[in-house]
C-alpha cells in the first residue's frame, strides 16, 4: 500500500479489545502513539513497507493512512 501517511496509520483491531489491537501493532513491527477509548483503535507508526499487510493478516478490520499533521512521532520514536 503506497500512501502519504508518513508511516502513520489508524488501526481498527478485531473484537478482542484494546490490548489485542496494541499487541497486533507490535507483532507487525510497528509502534503505538495512542490508543482509542471506545473501540479497539490504535494510532500506529511504522516505516516497514509490509506493515499494513501484516496488520491485515493478523485480523485488523481497518487500516487507514493518517496525514502527517497529526502528531509528531516518527516510526523510530514510538514503540
Amino acid at each position: 500500500m503506497t500512501t502519504d501517511a508518513n508511516g502513520r496509520y489508524l488501526v481498527v483491531g478485531g473484537a478482542s479489545g484494546r490490548a489485542s489491537a496494541v499487541r497486533m501493532v507490535h507483532d507487525a513491527g510497528g509502534g503505538v502513539i495512542a490508543v482509542g477509548r471506545l473501540v479497539p483503535t490504535v494510532l500506529a507508526v511504522s516505516d516497514d513497507a509490509g506493515f499494513v499487510d501484516a496488520l491485515r493478516s493478523q485480523g485488523a478490520w481497518l487500516v487507514l493512512p493518517v496525514p502527517g499533521g497529526l502528531g509528531c512521532a516518527t516510526a523510530g520514536e514510538a514503540r
